[in-house]
């Protein structure tokens, strides 16, 4: 038995023997452990730290290490760990490539959780002061903005990855005009919303007149606009009309 065990700590897999490998795997066991133990620690600091504030700023940090997992913890001590050993340049590039990608997505996930948490208090604002629209603009804005981030990392990550960022972008280029000519109408009554919400020709309660209808604005929606006319019954008329044409306020 101690002979097979010397002969397993002795045995050569690219130039690395058995003890190489189990000091690695050691290494990878007490880094998630170490970085675990030094996320409770930052935790129960800032918990602590909340206990005795007002704001909601320490909560929102709190949520963002919480968001942070064993996979990561993982990456990181595969990374360290194999810095003990030599291995081909195809391995050492893939467990580079995972540990960029993994950190990619964490500093993405935290981006996107501070923009949120920005325009979390933006709508809550906006809907305690009944401003249903501009409420709505800023989710889709946001959605948008969101969208954007997640596409930059992703064509950032293939650039490193040794892709043609530049054809790819093309590409996606073409596809996007091949979208946006398919939902021409409803992108164009999104950026309809858009524009009432910035250059404000009107706003909720406001009486206007469209061509032969008139009445009270009663809702400024994403897509459409719903007006209370005069003898009770409802309009509704798509924002891309109503950024084209004359209003009456």
């Amino acid at each position: 038995m101690a002979m097979d065990i010397d002969y397993l700590m002795s045995y050569e897999i690219f130039g690395n023997s058995g003890q190489d490998y189990l000091t690695a795997a050691v290494m990878v066991v007490v880094g998630i452990i170490v970085l675990r133990l030094f996320k409770s620690i930052i935790l129960r600091r800032l918990k602590r730290l909340a206990k005795r504030t007002s704001t909601d700023i320490d909560d929102f940090i709190i949520n963002i290490v919480n968001q942070l997992h064993w996979p990561l913890y993982f990456l990181i001590s595969v990374y360290i760990a194999l810095q003990s050993l030599t291995l081909p340049d195809i391995v050492q590039k893939l467990f580079n490539y995972a540990l960029m990608i993994g950190v990619m997505y964490y500093i993405v996930k935290a981006i996107t959780a501070v923009f949120d948490y920005g325009t979390a208090k933006l709508i809550r604002k906006r809907e305690e002061s009944e401003q249903v629209h501009e409420a709505h603009v800023i989710k889709t804005l946001a959605r948008i903005v969101k969208g954007v981030i997640w596409l930059v990392a992703i064509l950032m990550v293939l650039s490193n990855l040794g892709f043609n960022v530049t054809t790819l972008v093309a590409g996606l280029g073409i596809g996007g005009l091949a979208i946006a000519f398919a939902f021409q109408k409803i992108l164009e009554d999104i950026f309809g919303s858009i524009s009432i919400y910035f250059d404000k020709p009107f706003q909720v309660g406001d009486f206007i007149i469209v061509g032969k209808h008139l009445g009270v604005v009663k809702k400024i929606g994403i897509k459409s606009t719903r007006i209370q006319a005069l003898q009770g019954e409802e309009v509704v008329i798509s924002n891309r009309e109503l950024t084209s044409t004359r209003i009456q306020n």
